[in-house]
């Protein structure tokens, strides 16, 4: 059964208890005793029937406080100085884009663990570039490739932080980008480029004043358009202090 069609029984069900409560009043009817008994019956099963509904709503509602935790750690990074880890950012863009490997080895159980980690990297991989970056800057790969994050709380992130963007890119994060496009496995990684490519002409679009969500379309351009060579790529990070 769908949320969405639960939801709208429970509306229903709230609106009709509503006007329920409006139609009991003793100055609108004049039941006999032995319809006072039926109401008194009713009424303690409703009150039972009130307690489990309250006690599964709050089940329900609890876990929204523990996603906008992670909703807000990952939002964090666009106000941080300085990467948490970049092993981190590295390990998760190339579970991302390079995905999980079946071995004929596996059990049944790590191959389905496997599926279902590679259904969440193609789903991140489709983000917008800064939603796919931030997430991979901000959670171990360990806390949201497995099943320690319930479909649930993944989907939600995804819904949540969709449209979130970054005002601009840290130089360890254009270093680093820079130098996963040139070393394996990410170096044959067509999306990988892609992904990097429109990362880092977001952020020179940003620099020289334009809006990136209005420019116009045009095509993707390659890091090596982009200028960013190794030399230009080290000279931004040694005038801002970061050692690659």
């Amino acid at each position: 059964m769908s949320a969405g069609l639960v939801l709208t029984q429970f509306e229903s069900l709230v609106a009709r208890t509503e006007s329920m409560g409006r139609k009991l009043s003793p100055k609108k009817i004049r039941p006999t005793k032995a319809q006072l008994d039926q109401f008194s019956e009713l009424k303690t099963r409703l009150t039972s029937a009130m307690a489990d509904i309250d006690a599964e709503l709050t089940s329900l509602l609890q876990p929204r406080a523990g996603i906008d935790e992670l909703a807000n750690q990952i939002r964090s990074i666009k106000s941080i100085s300085r990467l948490p880890s970049l092993t981190m950012l590295s390990r998760n863009l190339v579970l991302i884009f390079i995905g999980t490997k079946i071995s004929n080895l596996d059990s049944e159980q790590v191959k389905a663990n496997k599926e279902h980690t590679q259904k969440r990297c193609d789903t991140l991989k489709s983000q917008h570039p800064h939603v796919t970056l931030m997430w991979s800057a901000a959670l171990p790969p360990s806390s949201w490739k497995t099943r320690t994050m319930t479909d649930t709380t993944f989907d939600f992130l995804i819904q949540e932080l969709k449209a979130d963007r970054l005002d601009s890119l840290l130089p360890e994060i254009c270093h680093s980008l820079r130098s996963l496009a040139k070393e394996e496995p990410l170096n044959t990684c067509d999306s990988f480029e892609a992904f990097a490519s429109e990362v880092l002409e977001l952020d020179t679009a940003r620099e020289i004043g334009e809006n990136p969500e209005t420019m116009p379309s045009r095509p993707k351009r390659t890091l090596a358009a982009l200028g960013w060579t190794e030399a230009s790529s080290k000279k931004a990070c040694t005038e801002t202090g970061f050692q690659g």
